[in-house]
């Protein structure tokens, strides 16, 4: 749990779920090209060779200080997390736990990545207390939709604890989450590791988009 999951980080995909601001947006009409990092423009494939040069502990250690995120593993198949969640065993699980916190994220994917799902949860007592559920809708490379699952869960969805601070949203972005989803891709984008990580891992992007969801 103190170091980051190789496997976690390569769930390599070779479709972009969204560009977050104009700049993104334009090169999906330039073949092969998919991002823009100081001027210089990446194939996915290059993205990915850069990948292998980064250390887990940079990653890692990004997810830290913009999400607080302090450990991120894949969760094998039949656990009973995937019970606890309603999940099928077929999806791939990804959980994102916090240092010193009962709260931990899960984000699933299918297998032909047009399905994602975010769950944000406390685990007290050896229960499962759903705070916040979504599923995404992906396709042709895009978000085409975002859908509260919280009340499918209804008799388990409380927080114990009171309050979480889930929402990213500001008072700059006014109540849109386009816009602190763009503004969320800016700040985690803004060095190289956190470019590489984006534009590699798919998962990020609905980490945003959910947190922005609010």
């Amino acid at each position: 749990m103190k170091h980051l999951s190789k496997n976690a980080l390569t769930i390599i995909l070779s479709i972009t779920l969204f560009a977050c601001n104009e700049n993104e947006q334009t090169l999906k009409d330039q073949p092969n090209v998919v991002a823009e990092f100081n001027g210089i423009k990446y194939t996915q494939n290059q993205i990915n060779n850069e990948l292998s040069k980064i250390n887990n502990s940079e990653v890692l250690k990004k997810f830290n200080s913009h999400f607080g995120i302090n450990s991120i593993r894949n969760i094998e198949k039949n656990t009973s997390i995937f019970k606890s969640l309603g999940l099928s065993k077929y999806l791939i699980l990804t959980e994102y736990s916090y240092k010193n916190s009962l709260e931990k994220i899960y984000i699933t994917q299918n297998f032909d990545n047009t399905i994602y799902q975010f769950f944000k949860v406390n685990l007290f007592n050896d229960k499962v207390f759903i705070i916040k559920g979504f599923t995404f809708e992906v396709k042709n490379n895009e978000i085409q939709s975002i859908r509260s699952i919280e009340n499918i869960f209804l008799n388990r969805n409380a927080d114990p604890d009171g309050e979480w601070e889930w929402c990213q949203q500001e008072e700059g972005d006014n109540g849109s989450a386009s816009a602190c989803s763009s503004r969320e891709y800016d700040e985690f984008t803004e060095d190289w590791v956190g470019f590489i990580a984006f534009w590699s891992n798919p998962q990020i992007a609905i980490l945003i988009a959910a947190m922005c969801s609010c």
